[in-house]
């Protein structure tokens, strides 16, 4: 029996469509009254806030890169909008290099990051079609015991990971397959070893496998890295026909081996689409990845794209996207490679997130007012290729002086 499902939020593209410019000019407005350090920014920058902010000019808007919500930094109660008291949720990034970012969110942005996130996998996930979810991750006990091992010294604080998860379990019956085995775990401290063992569990899947009946989707979703092991070590030779009925969301990254703690042989993603329709049968128009990163409220959605032969991402449009020369900063043109920076006024209340760099390196395929050729979708579209090694703006003259006083 597929599982009740909560109603909707309501589609509101087109508002976002209208008004946006004028909601990122009194956000941008907003957070340079409201936190100390983007407005010193937008004053070292001489910002005009009287400017309409257009296609034309978005990157102009001062950007705060994503290594100053790092905990090592100790900077991320400095990015508050509010007081203390109205952050209900620190965000914490699930981040390989063991100094995660930490950003501090509302009761609103939490709203509305859970409509970002509804809106996108209603378009491009089937899901209000689908019935379950076979999510390649661990629990919420098991995420919630990573975050409080995070460094940050917050209460209330929780991986984004795990928090977008908990999104879709209302939605569809959703199953963690990535378990802690107790017994082993207890055997790791009687040898003097604080470490819990974690394993992927095939019983699960085939379990899920079974209750779904007939017509019934199912959505394979979370780190293609877990995915990837189990279907290649524990699935030779067996085939599971879901044909139509089956997606694949895989979100979080890790194509190139590495995610958090995980460290594996990099993926292609053809060979991961083969393993997926051999035991599957699921058609490649159904295969998607989710994008996003913790500074954001922004949900990214991409699908397969023959022409390019890798997955694009399309921008919701609740955002704008700027692609940055990695060296330079300044903005490229379609075609070109650089760092990405998203612009949003929607759901940062709680923290100076309505631009933010990252350093994540994307192929600018097409701006924020062109449509994808291959599925119709409005808005801007590219191609994760990497991560900058080391952080972009360190040691580049053309980022304003004040971030190297709050690095001292």
């Amino acid at each position: 029996m597929s599982p009740r499902r909560r109603e909707y939020p309501k589609d509101r593209t087109s508002y976002y469509s209208k008004h946006f410019f004028k909601d990122l000019e009194k956000e941008v407005a907003a957070t340079a009254r409201e936190c100390e350090m983007y407005g010193d920014l937008c004053k070292g920058q001489r910002y005009d806030f009287q400017e309409p902010i257009t296609h034309k000019n978005l990157h102009t808007v001062p950007f705060i890169p994503t290594q100053f919500f790092k905990v090592s930094l100790e900077q991320y109660f400095a990015l508050l909008r509010v007081p203390r008291e109205q952050i209900v949720s620190y965000h914490v990034s699930s981040s390989t290099s063991e100094d995660p970012s930490v950003v501090g969110r509302t009761a609103s942005d939490i709203t509305q990051i859970k409509e970002n996130w509804v809106t996108a996998w209603r378009k491009f996930l089937n899901l209000e079609k689908t019935d379950y979810c076979l999510n390649f991750a661990p629990g919420h006990i098991a995420m919630k015991a990573v975050a409080r091992r995070s460094g940050a010294e917050v209460k209330g604080r929780r991986l984004y990971v795990d928090f977008i998860n908990a999104i879709m379990d209302p939605y569809v019956a959703v199953e963690y397959t990535v378990k802690l085995r107790f017994w082993k775990t207890i055997a790791q401290v009687f040898r003097f070893r604080i470490k819990a063992v974690a394993e992927i569990c095939k019983k699960t899947v085939l379990k899920m496998l079974r209750r779904r009946k007939g017509t019934e989707c199912l959505i394979l979703g979370g780190n293609p890295l877990l995915m990837n092991r189990l279907l290649t070590t524990e699935f030779k030779g067996e085939e599971h026909p879901l044909g139509e009925y089956g997606w694949v969301g895989t979100g979080g990254g890790g194509w190139d081996g590495v995610k958090a703690q995980i460290k594996m042989e990099p993926l292609g993603k053809p060979e991961f689409m083969e393993t997926i329709q051999r035991i599957f049968h699921i058609p490649m128009e159904h295969f998607r990845d989710n994008y996003t990163f913790t500074e954001t409220p922004s949900a990214f959605l991409g699908h397969w794209s023959k022409k390019h032969e890798d997955i694009v991402m399309h921008v919701p449009p609740t955002s704008k996207i700027v692609v940055r020369h990695q060296k330079t900063l300044e903005p490229v043109k379609p075609g070109a490679e650089g760092l990405l920076e998203v612009l949003t006024p929607y759901g940062v209340q709680g923290a100076a997130c309505t631009a933010v760099l990252v350093d994540d390196i994307v192929k600018f395929l097409g701006d924020n007012r062109s449509t994808c050729p291959e599925c119709g979708h409005e808005g801007a579209t590219f191609i994760i290729k990497g991560r900058q090694k080391g952080a972009p703006g360190r040691s580049c003259s053309s980022i304003v002086s004040w971030m190297e006083e709050y690095q001292d």
